[in-house]
């Protein structure tokens, strides 16, 4: 994992926190990290205990940095042994010590974003951001963090204006398509599935995204995705190495994957030389299409960080799991992002997007 200059970090990290959160000068920080012990190695590869090592020493250093900035007064530092999945719930203390804090950032290597331990969180008041796989180059010059989150938040809105004059108030037919062969269809809407923002501007009680930021995002009603989905190698940590994973979906459900590797069909149940014990209401709950996101963030390029690559301007991102917390009716203990490159998107017959080109 890649280090920053630590006066550019510093610089940073101010940045940040004045704009993406507009913190008071008396407005406490707590960073959380997730950190390895030697049993995880039964479970993960030595390259991903690695990964979430290094990770949790970034996170530290970046808990320094902003000790230097604002004084130990003010930022806390609170860790706990990784519970190696995206969408599981951080130790009660950890969401004890969330409640109390004004502002949150969390560059854990497994999400918390969609969990009851955020969600505790911001029904409290505290505001922040989940940064799951966080990566130092974000943080570089021209990195993704460093875009101009106020011109994001302008295009989002110009975004989410174009599709909501699309038959007003009524339910939108979503076809997405793309030259490598994802053709997918559902049904978004209006009301508690209101396209939401992620614009990376954080300043509110209870607000919170994803840093770096940058996207448009709804959950589409259950049981209506139908048809496939392509996302070409090397956009997945999920894939096998060199191949393009092809996700089937009928009725909202994942019904069919290829190119994905064990630990990934495991998890939904449909590696053919292993059949999961799980309870097989949880394996619905993880096949269940859960997010439409679109990207909006100029300075993301970075595909191979799921973090980073579903912002990328340009592309879209499906998720499977839990939609719970943004407007759905699904309660999963998973929540993964998987990225489309340049597709071209039809709401309602109207094109929004042309092979990675917005058309508002």
């Amino acid at each position: 994992m890649a280090s920053n200059n630590s006066t550019h970090l510093k610089n940073s990290l101010d940045r940040m926190f004045k704009i993406n959160f507009k913190r008071k000068s008396d407005e406490s920080i707590l960073f959380v990290s997730d950190f390895t012990e030697e049993y995880m190695l039964k479970t993960i590869t030595q390259a991903k205990f690695k990964q979430i090592k290094d990770r949790n020493l970034y996170t530290k250093k970046l808990f320094n940095l902003t000790k230097e900035l604002y004084g130990e007064k003010f930022v806390k530092l609170r860790e706990f042994p990784s519970v190696l999945q995206s969408g599981l719930d951080a130790p009660d203390y950890v969401t004890e010590e969330l409640k109390t804090c004004d502002i949150f950032i969390i560059p854990t290597s497994y999400s918390l974003s969609h969990t009851n331990t955020r969600v505790q969180a911001t029904n409290v008041g505290a505001r922040g951001a989940t940064l799951p796989e966080f990566e130092p180059y974000m943080f570089d010059i021209n990195g993704s963090m460093t875009a101009d989150y106020n011109e994001i938040d302008k295009e989002i809105k110009k975004g989410i204006s174009f599709i909501s004059e699309i038959n007003p108030n009524k339910s939108r037919n979503v076809h997405i398509t793309s030259k490598r062969g994802t053709d997918l269809t559902f049904t978004i809407m209006e009301g508690e599935r209101e396209l939401k923002d992620d614009n990376g501007l954080y300043t509110e009680r209870g607000s919170f995204g994803n840093l770096p930021a940058g996207e448009i995002f709804t959950a589409p009603m259950e049981g209506t995705a139908n048809g496939t989905m392509l996302i070409e190698k090397g956009w997945s940590v999920r894939a096998k190495e060199g191949e393009d994973m092809i996700f089937e979906f009928k009725d909202g459900l994942l019904i069919s994957l290829t190119g994905a590797n064990d630990e990934f069909l495991n998890l939904v149940d449909l590696n053919p030389k292993k059949k999961s014990e799980k309870d097989p209401n949880l394996i619905k709950t993880r096949r269940n299409v859960a997010e439409l996101g679109i990207g909006m963030n100029p300075k993301a390029t970075h595909y191979e960080s799921v973090l980073e690559g579903e912002k990328i301007k340009g592309s879209c991102h499906i998720a499977i799991g839990t939609n719970k917390f943004f407007g759905g009716n699904i309660m999963s203990d998973i929540h993964l992002d998987f990225i489309i490159n340049k597709p071209t998107i039809l709401i309602e017959e109207v094109t929004f997007m042309d092979e990675g080109k917005f058309c508002f």
